[in-house]
């Protein structure tokens, strides 16, 4: 899987900026989150993103992707409560992709001790030697001000006795439409590994699953939780 060519926020079209000025990145809300690998997404782009090869026309070009399947195709979903609510109430992440092997159920995933950082915080950084997993991916050499979060799967028990990991999302590109409508793409990172139960090994599963996954996301444009 390619890793993301983390950069800080890039914007494009001065004009439109003399305008009317970019907002500060928003982390809360509803975020539909496709992989890097994602075939929905031209090798070229990603390679022209990856080589900083007109990035605002990429970027741009990657957005409308984004935003165009973001209903019916994304691969994932992450939900962040703002920052009031988030002493109280976990943050969310749900994907297909990450399922219980026994029961073949997607896993119930929460994102707690959210926080918000800038982009000069080694809390962006990804903490491969945390979540201990073979063969890291690159770390990010310049960040955006991004949020931070650990990972966890709900509903602990005989069948999944632990789990931990770590989830990362920063603003890499926005920028405003000729209609005035923001836009933004979003990148990020979420590892996660989860231990099962003896059951699982009697059935002849694995007893534990490692999850590494790299994304690019936009705000959602389902019915807010």
């Amino acid at each position: 899987m390619k890793a993301l060519p983390f950069r800080a926020a890039s914007m494009s079209n001065p004009s439109l900026h003399t305008k009317k000025s970019l907002p500060a990145p928003d982390f809360s809300g509803n975020f539909d989150l496709f992989f890097t690998s994602s075939t929905l997404i031209p090798n070229s782009l990603s390679t022209a993103i990856s080589n900083a090869v007109d990035t605002g026309n990429a970027h741009r070009n990657l957005y409308k992707i984004l935003a165009a399947n973001s209903l019916s195709s994304s691969d994932a979903r992450g939900f962040f409560p703002d920052q009031s609510d988030r002493e109280s109430r976990c943050g969310t992440l749900w994907s297909s992709f990450l399922r219980d092997p026994l029961n073949d159920e997607p896993l119930d995933i929460g994102l707690y001790d959210l926080r918000e950082v800038d982009g000069s915080s080694s809390s962006l950084q990804r903490k491969t030697s945390d979540v201990d997993m073979d063969q890291p991916s690159p770390r990010p050499v310049r960040l955006s001000p991004g949020l931070v979060a650990g990972a966890l799967v709900h509903g602990l028990g005989d069948m999944i006795v632990d789990s931990f990991g770590e989830f990362i999302i920063h603003r890499v590109w926005c920028d405003f439409s000729e209609e005035g409508t923001l836009m933004e793409v979003f990148g990020g990172h979420f590892a996660l590994q989860v231990f099962f139960g003896d059951i699982y090994v009697e059935r002849g599963f694995a007893d534990v699953a490692e999850h590494r996954l790299d994304f690019w996301g936009v705000r959602s444009k389902r019915t807010p939780d």
